[in-house]
């Protein structure tokens, strides 16, 4: 194959073994196996490969580059390994298998989810040698999982794991406990709603005991050890102070058609999932020194004019 560019209907191979000499770039949908494949050449290719032949083997020789999740069943359990760098969302039930090849990269984009259900447990995945998860949305692992297990999974990204402490009668969680990419617990603010400070009393609220404070007249709101399901809206000007992790699963945003004008500071972890929304000419962020802020998405400051805005 050479420089097929995106086919999205995908291809079936014949039934005896196949050698696919990759030269460019290749963004196939789907490839369909049922022998042993081997994958050679100096290219790119991505894919999602199912190969109905349990028993055959795929070979990716050095000096190509293949995205890929691929797929077969053995003795009735599906495995599905990743190879190289696979973008997408991943659910693993307790007759299946999730394997990252030795390098490989599985990013879980904002869009997307990593979950194993129900009955499922360690044993249901494989992480080979220098393997990593890129979590900028939410994993979901099973019942059972410790603080330290999570701690010591190869984790990166702004999003957050969710271990559960019972199902409901469906097999959906009915309760879990929430961390960042490094184990450490988190308390849950927002679930269907975000967090709105521009309206209703928040004065009771404790960093202790709810995961953030709010101070309406200095108009600061401290974040340590949470994760908001959801936007942040915040009044027009306002401070934004970490004591402890947190996690935003949407965008931190002012009130609309005001200019905002926001300070970050304090020591620990930020993570925004999908930015900071401003908008209106004359918005400005400050990042001061020492803070820790870090986006998954977009920054929108300014609108159309001389003034737009400004990231200090």
């Amino acid at each position: 194959i050479n420089n097929a560019g995106y086919l999205t209907n995908g291809i079936t191979l014949p039934n005896e073994p196949v050698t696919m000499q990759v030269v460019g770039k290749n963004y196939f949908f789907n490839i369909n196996a049922s022998n042993n494949l081997t994958i050679s050449g100096d290219g790119l290719l991505e894919s999602k490969i199912m190969n109905t032949n349990g028993a055959a083997v795929v070979t990716v020789n050095s000096g190509v580059t293949l995205n890929a999740r691929y797929q077969t069943e053995i003795d009735g359990v599906t495995f599905y390994t990743i190879y190289g760098t696979y973008s997408g969302g991943v659910q693993i039930d307790p007759d299946e298998k999730l394997i990252l090849a030795s390098g490989a990269t599985l990013e879980v984009s904002a869009e997307n989810a990593l979950m194993f259900s129900q009955d499922t447990s360690f044993d249901n995945w494989a992480l080979r040698q220098g393997a990593r998860i890129v979590n900028n949305s939410i994993i979901l692992l099973p019942l059972g999982t410790t603080p330290e297990q999570i701690a010591a999974l190869p984790l990166e990204g702004l999003g957050a794991v969710l271990v559960p402490t019972s199902y409901d009668e469906d097999g959906n969680p009915a309760v879990w406990n929430t961390y960042n990419n490094d184990g450490v617990a988190l308390k849950i603010v927002g679930v269907g709603t975000g967090l709105d400070l521009t309206d209703g009393d928040y004065g009771s609220k404790t960093v202790a005991n709810d995961g953030y404070a709010w101070d309406s007249d200095s108009k600061t709101l401290t974040l340590g050890n949470v994760c908001v399901l959801g936007s942040v809206t915040l009044p027009a000007a306002a401070t934004i102070v970490t004591t402890g992790p947190a996690v935003v699963r949407g965008r931190i945003m002012g009130e609309y058609g005001v200019a905002l004008h926001f300070v970050f500071s304090g020591k620990a972890q930020l993570n925004i999932t999908r930015g900071i929304s401003g908008a209106v000419n004359g918005d400005t962020v400050t990042v001061q020194g020492g803070a820790q802020v870090s986006m998954g998405s977009s920054l929108f400051l300014g609108a159309s004019g001389a003034a737009g805005g400004t990231l200090n």
